[in-house]
């Protein structure tokens, strides 16, 4: 017959249904594949924040090499300044000596002249008598 029976009508679902079926079908899967590369994504950057921690709580070797190292300039600056101090006061210390020499130099130099005026004076008083003799 031309008209379906209800039972008939009931239990063949219509084309527009069907399509609308397979469309919500469809946008389901589609819902999942997108929900599962969410969760993919999630569970990466939490796999990445995970070693990023890890990294920020292990020592950096590089910071505590540095460290070593600028502990060592460090000693070694201190260990030559120290030694340009030493040598500072050494030179001061030549140099007062110096200074000490000179004076006493310039001393027996008075006296020296003084010894040649004076045996100047002597040599001249010797021809004197020996004129007169």
């Amino acid at each position: 017959s031309a008209l379906m029976s209800r039972d008939e009508f009931l239990k063949e679902p219509r084309e527009f249904v069907k399509k609308d079926q397979e469309e919500a079908t469809l946008n389901i899967n589609i819902l999942c594949q997108k929900k599962d590369k969410t969760k993919e994504t999630v569970i990466d950057r939490i796999e990445k924040i995970k070693i990023t921690d890890e990294r920020l709580l292990k020592p950096d070797e590089r910071n505590i090499e540095n460290c070593t190292k600028s502990e060592a300039l460090k000693n070694e600056f201190e260990t030559k300044s120290a030694i340009i101090k030493a040598k500072n006061a050494e030179i001061e210390t030549c140099l007062a000596t110096r200074e000490k020499l000179e004076t006493s130099i310039s001393k027996q130099d008075v006296k020296l002249q003084d010894l040649e005026h004076h045996i100047s004076k002597l040599l001249n008083e010797k021809k004197d008598l020996t004129r007169v003799n």
